[in-house]
């Protein structure tokens, strides 16, 4: 007989889309992080809207450990970058997508292409965006393929996407309303 282990996976709760009243959510980042910590995140990139949210200083309260990110409003639609706490200043909105990627990139951010294809209602890029973005020599590392507001089309348009363009498939909230960690997360191997 022929036995095979199978280790387990252990998995962090992450969310890395998450916005505060520092730009349009409803809740304080304290508040946040208590609901980030009663879901089991592990670990939060706060993207407010068009300004880094650092929000450091509450990890040491809370466990759960803090990125700081933001939304970017383009002149083709919303960009999220993580990973940006050298940032001297604001990343201006209204560049171009290509110059935004450019800056996050100089900064050490990671480029993130959030609800992509849902339409101009909440700031998409488009996929053939995405597209060009690549063939001009810029590329992304992860794009939400999981968003509370996809319809079926969405989902399958933003997976078809991620393949084509072998980037990183992620789950987000892209939380406003104190849903931290209730819809969606993305699960990264410990």
């Amino acid at each position: 007989m022929v036995e095979i282990m199978v280790e387990k996976i252990e998995y962090h709760r992450v969310g890395l889309h998450l916005h505060t009243l520092q730009s349009d959510g409803l809740h304080h980042v304290n508040e946040m992080l208590r609901q980030a910590r009663e879901a089991g995140l592990h670990l939060v990139v706060v993207t407010d809207h068009d300004k880094v949210s650092r929000g450091l200083e509450e990890q040491i309260r809370t466990g759960t450990t803090v990125l700081p990110g933001i939304e970017i409003t383009t002149a083709q639609g919303h960009v999220v970058g993580t990973f940006l706490d050298m940032v001297p200043g604001e990343i201006p909105m209204g560049c171009s997508l290509s110059e935004t990627v450019d800056m996050v990139r100089s900064y050490g951010g990671w480029v993130g292409i959030p609800h992509v294809g849902v339409g101009p209602s909440i700031a998409s890029v488009t996929p053939n965006t995405v597209r060009r973005l690549y063939e001009s020599g810029r590329y992304v590392d992860m794009i939400e393929v999981l968003h509370p507001a996809f319809r079926e089309r969405h989902r399958q348009a933003a997976d078809k996407l991620a393949e084509e363009l072998c980037i990183a498939p992620v789950g987000v909230d892209d939380d406003h309303e104190g849903n931290v960690g209730r819809r969606i997360v993305t699960l990264v191997p410990r």
